[in-house]
């Protein structure tokens, strides 16, 4: 993570003493908390501060199309930001990945492990599964494509509790509103 922190704190350097604006970074949920933390490294660093505006990367895809004046978009997919680059909304060659999630069954119940989350994921045995929406999150995608592939889609549909994006996914899990769901880790 400090190559990581060190990589975006001197991108973001650069960019900034370019420019007198405040540097405005769109971020996906999933990555707010490490985000906030690189603000406050970047502040510590530099003596400046960014924005951040978190939501799904869906919607923040969306809005760049309309004209958000985000400086840096870190999304939770590659196509968004390849879209964009496309479309000539970033710039060309400035695509990174920073990070790599994982989606993960969870449960905030202590009696299930995670041979327990997939039994009764299987078994279809509990009230709520949460997970992302699956049209503008790339973890909702994941999520469906994974009950897809199980072959559980169908059957879990009354079942749904479908969050904006994965981390009102992990709120109705840790709340206890949904016995399951799909994060990212």
């Amino acid at each position: 993570m400090k190559l990581l922190t060190t990589a975006l704190l001197l991108l973001m350097s650069l960019f900034a003493s370019a420019t007198d604006d405040m540097l405005l970074v769109a971020v996906a949920s999933n990555f707010l908390g490490t985000a906030q933390q690189l603000q406050q490294d970047y502040r510590d660093f530099s003596g400046q501060s960014f924005e951040l505006s978190a939501a799904s990367t869906g919607k923040l895809y969306t809005q760049i199309l309309y004209g958000a004046p985000y400086d840096v978009f870190l999304a939770a997919d590659v196509i968004s930001p390849s879209q964009l680059e496309a479309e000539g909304l970033a710039v060309a060659g400035s695509r990174q990945t920073y990070a790599i999630g994982r989606l993960l069954l969870w449960s905030a119940d202590p009696s299930l492990g995670a041979n327990d989350c997939h039994a009764a994921l299987l078994t279809l045995n509990f009230r709520h599964l949460a997970m992302a929406n699956s049209n503008s999150a790339p973890y909702g995608l994941a999520a469906r494509e994974t009950l897809q592939r199980l072959g559980l889609w169908r059957q879990v549909q009354s079942k749904l509790v479908t969050g904006e994006n994965v981390a009102q996914a992990y709120q109705y899990i840790a709340s206890g509103n949904a016995q399951l769901g799909f994060i990212e880790v």
